[in-house]
């Protein structure tokens, strides 16, 4: 199960790498545009006016905003590179939950089937113990006989229990009470 798991978890890695390539390529790109290309408050304000929705995180910028990104460089590179970080814990979340999905299926199957047979060796135990103890009830020797009518007789003879139940008046109960 565990060798299940950790090629369950690569396999989740492979089908993420396209994905991380990508997101790296992108951020490397759009980087490189920004330190290189946008020096020109033109090419800064072409890119913050294309990207208003997510430099504003899901809602449009307001003008006030774009023309402060706009003007001061490095605060757009600093939003851009916290978006970024945002995008790719993002896909880091969307990763580690898928292979931690796949592994909780895999030892669920795992812990069942461990159960399964637990529960079969238990019977096993129970039916040999049961046999045995049918088996040992069945051997009924002339010797054990004759030792059991012994130990009866001598019990029913036995003068001290007469006298204990000839003499003792209380009911049972009341001798637990004392």
């Amino acid at each position: 199960t565990k060798e299940a798991a950790h090629h369950a978890r690569a396999g989740t890695s492979a089908r993420y790498r396209p994905q991380w390539r990508d997101l790296y390529r992108n951020h490397k790109k759009e980087t490189k545009q920004l330190t290189h290309a946008a020096t020109h408050p033109f090419e800064r304000a072409v890119f913050v006016y294309t990207q208003r929705e997510r430099l504003g995180n899901g809602k449009p910028l307001t003008f006030r905003q774009m023309v402060n990104l706009i003007i001061k460089p490095d605060r757009l590179l600093k939003r851009v590179e916290a978006i970024q970080a945002r995008e790719r814990r993002g896909l880091a979340r969307a990763e580690k939950i898928e292979r931690k999905q796949v592994t909780d299926r895999l030892w669920q199957r795992y812990e069942s089937a461990i159960g399964k047979i637990k529960e079969r060796q238990k019977q096993e135990r129970f039916g040999v113990v049961a046999e045995r103890e049918a088996q040992l009830r069945t051997i009924v020797t002339f010797e054990l006989a004759k030792e059991s009518l012994i130990a009866e007789r001598a019990a029913a003879n036995d003068p001290v229990r007469q006298f204990d139940k000839a003499v003792n008046t209380r009911r049972p109960g009341q001798m637990a009470e004392v």
